[in-house]
């Protein structure tokens, strides 16, 4: 059900299943069962899930509207980022991945992240028993840090490397220009 904000102010979402006849699926059913839980303990579960030092984390509905993430916030103006991509083109590419989340899909891809200010790895899968998809965004510099840093070890090892390389050419090249001239002196 839709989150609800009970009198002390907290945020409730509740869950419901029938109960059928017989506890055969479809049947007519002859009861519910309901259970409330807090928005926050949902919040604080999605502070734990981390990718990357840079990474965010939160939940979609099947309208594709964001209704918890790892900020620790209870949202009470639940976004829909296929709908905000239709004004900022930089979203085109996270709708896009939200379009697929709500088609069932599970996957990943890259878009930018309007909470990370950046480009990011995203990955995204249905959550079991719900129509809400979890997805989880890394900056991209956290995973590419690490070969930036190889490729600048390569470029300093290569650039040593043809200094030693042309110094030793320099060098031998002396040594037998040297001698040449010498033997060359005596024939002479």
């Amino acid at each position: 059900s839709p989150p609800e904000v009970t009198d002390t102010g907290d945020v409730v979402i509740g869950f419901y299943a029938p109960l059928w006849t017989k506890g055969v699926e479809d049947s007519a059913p002859y009861g519910m069962v309901g259970l409330g839980i807090y928005a926050s303990y949902i919040n604080d579960a999605l502070v734990g899930i981390t990718a990357s030092e840079n990474s965010t984390a939160y939940i979609v509905d099947e309208s594709g509207y964001t209704i918890f993430d790892s900020s620790g916030q209870v949202i009470t103006e639940p976004v829909n980022i296929e709908e905000l991509s239709f004004t900022d083109t930089k979203l085109s590419d996270l709708a896009e991945l939200h379009k697929k989340m709500r088609e069932g899909e599970t996957g990943s891809g890259k878009a930018y992240s309007p909470d990370l200010s950046a480009d990011c790895f995203v990955g995204y899968a249905p959550i079991e028993g719900t129509s809400w998809n979890i997805v989880v965004l890394s900056h991209e510099d956290d995973f590419m840090a690490i070969c930036s840093e190889l490729m600048q070890m390569e470029i300093i090892a290569t650039i040593v490397g043809l200094l030693l390389a042309i110094s030793h050419a320099v060098y031998h090249g002396l040594r037998i220009g040297y001698a040449v001239k010498t033997r060359t002196k005596r024939i002479d």
